[in-house]
């Protein structure tokens, strides 16, 4: 029960933070990284693929721990990437035999077939440098009075004013929270931007529909509930392809059954996601990329008569996935500012010829699409001006 309980506290910090009343707290940052990432793609549009990454990665840092990333490639950037790429692999069900024989650990790790033991210890290793590391560098930036606001300083606070919430739930949870929201996000803006390249119609008409509310200026979030089109999209890209197509392995508490099939306690759960999300008793057409299965008759508003995808690629119940609210609306921000201000075309061949991406994704627990290329254009002379105006 205790791992259960540390969970549990970590989940009630993570989603005081983020839940959806209080979501717009991190406005500012998404905003300044996002419009920095308009410039980059303007500056040096061959480097896009680095540049998101590195976005992502420094709007979370920021939320996270109040770290402001200051270079294109910076150290808490790769130091985290590490650290989520560990992590990736070490849930992976039936990936490591010690999952299924405990008494595996305390194999020597000279022994042959012990390599998960070798990654195991170098897991430990890297995490301990991010998640100490950049907890300590928290500490030291309230001591001297320059931290920024952020979800660990807050929790520091708490605990300076009377709060007993043990350090080690707010280094975990901060860990969790960072681990867990850069790779998904970028599997959606990947997904996203790789899907534009093939589909010019609905770019289109997406375009069209920013160009009707936002002529002059870039979009905000408050245009949000304005951009039912722009909605759609990122709905589809969810479904499309799941950050997470297996979702996390749950460990059944207790005996249950399920559609007549007992589960005995200890089971290992595994969701098809990928599989719910592509049904074609639910979705028409579900190998087609189509928002507009999203889109009421009208035109103008959201319809989820159709299954909302979004109720399966978050996870379930009480495990949905407490930064939800975070991941939309960079999603949502995201794709509104780069169909605003840019068109995102295929790549060329010699012959000038378009080259169509293939819609392949890396394996995992997060599947992300694999580097493509694509083009990314300013749509106009004025667009290009915008982007500059956000310096």
């Amino acid at each position: 029960m205790g791992n259960n309980s540390d969970y549990r506290l970590r989940r009630r910090l993570f989603e005081q933070h983020f839940r959806y009343s209080v979501i717009d707290r991190h406005q500012p940052t998404q905003i300044r990284e996002t419009h920095k990432l308009l410039r980059k793609y303007l500056e040096s549009p061959e480097s896009w693929l680095l540049d998101t990454k590195y976005t992502i990665g420094a709007i979370i840092l920021d939320i996270v721990y109040g770290y402001r990333v200051t270079s294109d490639r910076d150290e808490w950037v790769e130091i985290g990437e590490r650290a989520g790429t560990n992590f990736q692999r070490s849930v992976k069900p039936g990936a490591w035999a010690v999952d299924v024989l405990p008494i595996l650990r305390y194999v020597p790790t000279w022994l042959p077939f012990t390599g998960w033991k070798t990654f195991a210890l170098d897991s430990t290793e890297r995490r301990k440098i991010q998640v100490d590391g950049a907890f300590e560098m928290v500490k030291q930036a309230m001591k001297e009075g320059t931290a920024h606001p952020s979800m660990v300083s807050r929790y520091l606070e708490e605990n300076e004013n009377g709060g007993d919430i043990p350090e080690v739930a707010i280094m975990d949870m901060a860990s969790d929270a960072y681990g867990g929201g850069v790779e998904t996000t970028l599997s959606s803006i990947y997904g996203f931007l790789l899907q534009m390249t093939k589909h010019r119609s609905i770019q289109q008409k997406a375009q069209a529909e920013l160009d009707r509310i936002c002529p002059d200026r870039l979009p905000t979030f408050d245009d949000r509930k304005k951009l039912p089109y722009i909605e759609a999209i990122a709905i589809e890209v969810g479904r499309w392809h799941p950050g997470v197509p297996q979702g996390i392995a749950h460990r059944l508490e207790k005996d249950d059954s399920f559609e007549g099939q007992f589960l005995p306690e200890g089971s290992l759960v595994i969701p098809n996601i990928w599989g719910m999300c592509h049904d074609e008793g639910t979705y028409e057409d579900a190998n087609v990329f189509n928002p507009d299965r999203f889109m009421n008759a009208a035109g103008d508003g959201i319809d989820l008569s159709v299954h909302d995808p979004r109720q399966m690629v978050f996870g379930f119940g009480r495990r949905q996935c407490p930064g939800r609210a975070f991941a939309e609306s960079q999603l949502f921000f995201t794709m509104a500012l780069i169909l605003k201000a840019f068109d995102i075309l295929p790549p060329l061949d010699a012959q000038g010829k378009e080259i169509m991406q293939p819609d392949a994704y890396r394996s995992g627990i997060v599947s992300v699409p694999k580097p493509f290329s694509c083009r990314i254009v300013p749509r106009s002379s004025a667009m290009a001006e915008l982007v500059r105006q956000t310096e």
